[in-house]
């Protein structure tokens, strides 16, 4: 995409793509995050009730903690998606380019990485709430 492409306006079709898709990371985080907290809270408790667990249960207890972990990293980065897409969705974002600008200087993206087209973008949430969904499901 040229750089003159990039600081175009985002078109309605494209705030209606985020709408859609805030809407659905909105409500599995409501669901699926809410859900996953509960499970990783409650292996805390069984983990903690064991007094001292050792050896595979150890393990196990560990895997499913650091799962809890990694859970929530990606609930993070979702809730954060959400509201990215809800502000280009309600035309808060004047482009993708000072979108990807503000990220950079915020140091949640790399300057020299080049643009993504909406497609892209779109997909890459997708990808992620998948993976989030396979954490929860593990």
């Amino acid at each position: 995409m040229s750089p003159q492409q990039s600081a175009l306006p985002i078109s309605e079709q494209e705030r209606a793509d985020a709408l859609a898709l805030s809407a659905l990371l909105r409500a599995s985080l409501r669901t699926l995050g809410t859900w996953s907290l509960g499970l990783s809270l409650l292996a805390v408790v069984v983990g903690v009730a064991w007094a001292s667990p050792t050896g595979a249960v150890g393990g196990l207890w560990a895997l499913v903690l650091l799962c809890g972990l990694m859970e929530r990293y990606f609930a993070f980065r979702l809730a954060l998606d959400e509201r990215l897409f809800h502000q280009v969705g309600h035309g808060h974002m004047p482009s993708l380019q000072a979108l990807d600008t503000s990220l950079a200087r915020l140091g949640l993206r790399q300057n020299a990485l080049p643009e993504r087209p909406w497609s892209a973008r779109l997909l890459g949430a997708r990808r992620l709430l998948q993976r989030h969904l396979a954490l929860v499901l593990l």
